[in-house]
């Protein structure tokens, strides 16, 4: 399953952050993420899907982690509760409404659902950048 996956990378992720900068990781996670996304889609076999299977939950684990500190370094303490659980709730509509989409999207081949999957880590990368730098 992908829960060993997001022990380890968020952990690892988190550590990188406090070296490097939580904005500079999360935008090298997502776009990653977003070229592991496009490799699921020209997977030839079994096993580059699996490895790469394996490159978006890392890369995904390291977003959500990155997303998290650098909210909880940047918030006033009396805004971080709400801040957090409101900046998580994309994640938690996308459990929602993300198998709806893809079922939709395997309408027009598995490749699409895949490539259909990038978007918005792409879309993110361009929000990111206008995060601040502090973390």
């Amino acid at each position: 399953g992908s829960t060993p996956v997001h022990c380890f990378s968020g952990t690892g992720a988190g550590a990188l952050g406090d070296r490097l900068g939580y904005r500079r990781v999360m935008m090298w996670a997502a776009a990653g993420g977003a070229a592991a996304s496009i490799l699921l889609a020209l997977a030839p076999n079994l096993w580059a899907l699996g490895i790469a299977t394996f490159l978006v939950g890392s890369a995904l684990s390291a977003v959500v982690a990155m997303c998290v500190a650098l909210l909880a370094t940047t918030t006033p303490a009396e805004r971080r509760s709400p801040t957090l659980n409101l900046a998580l709730l994309p994640l938690y509509l996308g459990g929602i409404a993300g198998p709806a989409l893809g079922a939709a999207l395997a309408t027009l081949g598995l490749r699409a659902v895949f490539l259909g999957a990038a978007v918005p880590l792409l879309a993110g990368l361009g929000l990111v950048r206008r995060l601040p730098r502090a973390g």
